[in-house]
């Protein structure tokens, strides 16, 4: 009988620990899932980020441009109106 109760007491304990392992196995899992997560949810920022960024610097580099065109054209009447007047 005594044999008996620590066979027994003995079974208990390792599916304790089996218990245990599989519970300490699902956290860990469960917390790479979470990093992963949070890892692409910062990649997919990133990449907004830098679509915003590459879009502001096409809007500037393009005001930039009819900026340019506006000056050389004002030129060209200036240069115009001058020719006119000689």
């Amino acid at each position: 009988e005594a044999e008996e109760e620590e066979e027994e007491a003995e079974e208990e304990e390792e599916e304790e620990a089996e218990e245990e392992e599989e519970e300490a196995e699902e956290e860990e899992e469960a917390e790479e899932e979470e990093e992963e997560e949070e890892e692409e949810e910062a990649e997919e920022e990133e990449e907004e980020e830098e679509a915003e960024e590459e879009e502001e610097e096409e809007a500037e580099e393009e005001e930039e441009e009819e900026a340019e065109e506006e000056e050389e054209e004002e030129t060209e009447e200036e240069e115009e109106a001058e020719e006119e007047e000689e």
